[in-house]
């Protein structure tokens, strides 16, 4: 057929073959020697070897940082090797470096590397400020990352959900359909099971509360109650008192009970958006006796 391999086969080439085959080396120079480096100096794939080697995630900085030229893979490596180590602190430190020197650009696969994370160790509060911080600060939004959440949510024990799980669950789904690029992926399942848990769990409770029971349908109360967890950004403070978060990285699996953990900042938010509700709900019942005391006096007249 006469093919002849490009940039991007001698370089998928070289990202699959395990670091220990030296094969890898002789391709390297094969590659050297065509200059097909010059597009791209290997930093990514150096450093993904040394992670498979069980590097130590200084010896991977010292390697990102000693480079002339980075790319979001490399920094992506380095991110999840300070997550593999149970150090949110430093892979989000680290990856506020990168983006805030203009050096690397995050994409959204930077993004689900932060949200698996939070998923797994139980932390919503912390998934939500990431997914806000992303969506504001660099205009990043991912399906996978929403997804991801809410399979975690459809997995908990029906007997030890709170009260407010389902507007958690109502949050990510409205955030998914409303927020996702690719709108067109099938839903049905995914909804149909998280619908049967919130009905199994609430059954007519959520309507007796002013809360739509249909979980892709949203009344007021659940939008305000949305856009008060959208306000939610990574500040100062995100990554403080992580010792209730009980999950820890083994083996690349991150071991977590399946509670809900650090619940206040769901109570705060839900205290706030009750006091916009109401103020909200008292402002339009004025407005319509306004307009109906109006309405009367032009009758009268």
């Amino acid at each position: 057929m006469n093919l002849q391999p490009d940039f991007c086969t001698w370089y998928i080439a070289l990202l699959v073959i395990p670091f220990d085959d030296p094969t890898k080396d002789l391709l390297k120079k094969r590659m050297t020697a065509l200059k097909l480096n010059q597009h791209a100096p290997y930093v990514d794939v150096y450093l993904h070897d040394m992670l498979n080697r069980g590097s130590r995630v200084q010896n991977l900085e010292k390697v990102y940082s000693s480079a002339k030229r980075v790319g979001t893979n490399s920094m992506n490596t380095v991110i999840y090797k300070h997550l593999r180590n149970n150090d949110i602190h430093s892979a989000w430190d680290f990856f506020e470096k990168q983006v805030s020197g203009g050096m690397v650009n995050p994409k959204r696969s930077t993004l689900t590397l932060f949200i698996n994370y939070c998923v797994k160790v139980g932390n919503l509060r912390m998934a939500v400020a990431i997914i806000n911080t992303f969506r504001t600060s660099f205009n990043i939004d991912n399906w996978v990352s929403y997804r991801c959440i809410l399979y975690h949510l459809l997995k908990l024990p029906e007997a030890e959900l709170p009260f407010y799980f389902p507007l958690l669950v109502k949050y990510f789904v409205w955030y998914d359909l409303n927020h996702s690029i690719d709108r067109f992926r099938r839903t049905d399942k995914l909804l149909g099971k998280l619908q049967d848990k919130l009905d199994n769990k609430y059954g007519e409770c959520l309507s007796a509360f002013g809360v739509n029971s249909k979980v892709d349908e949203f009344g007021d109360f659940e939008m305000i109650f949305f856009e008060t967890l959208k306000d939610i950004k990574v500040e100062k403070s995100t990554f403080k008192n992580l010792e209730s978060t009980k999950g820890s990285f083994s083996n690349n699996i991150i071991q977590t009970d399946t509670q809900l953990v650090d619940e206040n900042w769901i109570l705060t938010a839900l205290l706030e958006t009750c006091q916009k509700w109401i103020k909200s709900t008292f402002s339009n019942h004025k407005d319509q006796q306004q307009q109906q005391l109006e309405l009367e006096v032009q009758t009268n007249e």
